[in-house]
């Protein structure tokens, strides 16, 4: 009788100790694709520029093509994966699916066919197996974690993601040096193949943890809509990316131009954010659970201001200039990982599973989307009055929406 007490006991600790398995071995699977599809986001430009001898106009079209293939399938995917339960599998094949568009690239160039049009329908086959993997990492997630698990979790996804991206960037560019930008490529091919066999390992092990939640019969649109334009934080957030698209276009000008910082130590200056990304992310946990979203998202805005007034004042400090743009990167990364992160977890936290897909899709697209505007009105005036202006109208912005979260999210 003891010993059968003693196993009752044990069950709920034996089934976090399981759980905690699955969300490791998913962090792992996570990291791989991301420093893989890093690898190739920093790579296709250079086979535009380097082997097809194209410009800016066909990098834009490519990051267009990402951006839009995103926006606009991610709800519609995210809406079949609600109806779905084997998301793992799905996640599998997308990997697989990106990976055939870089290996297509690949073999283009191998025997002398590589075109831009073909290099772009490729693009366009990358960009619907990374959206598809994005969107039912929601939904693997929603499975494997539980209610304070899905905020550590998104936590610990924003850590491996800034990791994987930095990895995969510097690895890219690196590599071309002994070999053609198009074989690098294969960097891609490998990691996708070894993630989605990482992935599809888990498939049995998502479907055994499914949440009592889930009912699928119950998922509607208007309720996702209703989650999402009464979440006062998360409507601060798309503001906050509009306003950190602003000051995007006139940081790398102000950088090289203004501060006069060499180009071979922009690299480092940019490597800055991962730290940054992965202290964010380590500590959005903590964070979320011991200060409110306003606090949160007021102080966030706040130091990203002050990041930047760092920036401008580092203006005419000679080799000062250097640790101010590191210490910009690292500050913008920290609390911007912080103020998305922790908002993305708590709402992620309170989704019911069986909307989780399509609900954090939704908070993506506002995000996404908020930054075209914010890029535009920072490219504009950035061209007309200069990169000191964009940033400046960005430390103004970031100052007011320290107020409206203070003043309007009260949560």
């Amino acid at each position: 009788m003891g010993r059968t007490r003693e196993l009752l006991t044990d069950v709920p600790r034996l089934e976090a100790a399981r759980r905690s398995a699955l969300q490791r071995r998913y962090l792992a699977t996570r990291g791989i694709a991301v420093v893989g599809s890093s690898t190739a986001e920093a790579v296709i430009p250079l086979v535009i520029v380097v082997t097809l001898g194209g410009g800016p106009g066909e990098i834009s079209a490519v990051l267009f093509a990402t951006l839009g293939t995103a926006l606009v399938l991610r709800l519609p995917i995210a809406r079949i994966l609600d109806h779905r339960t084997d998301e793992a599998s799905v996640q599998a094949l997308a990997l697989v699916l990106a990976g055939i568009g870089s290996a297509l690239i690949w073999a283009a160039w191998m025997i002398g066919v590589l075109t831009y049009p073909f290099l772009l329908a490729c693009v366009l086959l990358i960009a619907l197996g990374r959206t598809v993997v994005s969107t039912s990492g929601y939904a693997v997630v929603g499975r494997i974690a539980d209610g304070p698990e899905r905020l550590r979790m998104t936590g610990h996804l924003s850590s491996v993601n800034s990791v994987g991206s930095v990895v995969g960037e510097a690895v890219g560019p690196a590599l071309t040096r002994f070999v053609p930008p198009p074989v690098v490529l294969l960097v891609d091919v490998v990691l996708s193949v070894v993630s989605a066999i990482c992935v599809r390992s888990l498939r049995r092990a998502t479907g055994e943890v499914a949440n009592a939640d889930e009912d699928v019969s119950s998922t509607d649109a208007t309720s996702v809509w209703t989650s999402i334009r009464t979440n006062r934080p998360l409507l601060t957030i798309w503001m906050i990316g509009f306003v950190a698209s602003v000051s995007a276009p006139a940081i790398l000008v102000f950088l090289l131009d203004v501060l006069r910082i060499p180009m071979w130590l922009i690299g480092v200056t940019f490597a800055a954010a991962a730290p940054g990304g992965i202290v964010g992310g380590l500590l959005v946990r903590a964070v979320a659970g011991r200060f409110r979203a306003s606090v949160v998202l007021a102080t966030g805005a706040v130091m990203s201001a002050l990041a930047i007034g760092l920036l401008l004042g580092a203006n005419g400090l000679g080799h000062w200039a250097l640790p101010a743009a590191i210490a910009y990167e690292f500050l913008t990364a920290l609390f911007g990982t912080l103020m998305i992160a922790s908002t993305m977890g708590r709402l992620q936290m309170i989704t019911p599973s069986h909307r989780v897909a399509r609900t954090m899709s939704a908070a993506s697209i506002g995000l996404e989307a908020a930054a075209l505007p914010g890029l535009l009105v920072g490219g504009t005036v950035g061209s007309t009055a200069g990169a000191e202006a964009a940033l400046t109208a960005a430390v103004a912005l970031y100052v007011l929406l320290a107020g409206v979260a203070v003043m309007w999210v009260r949560g």
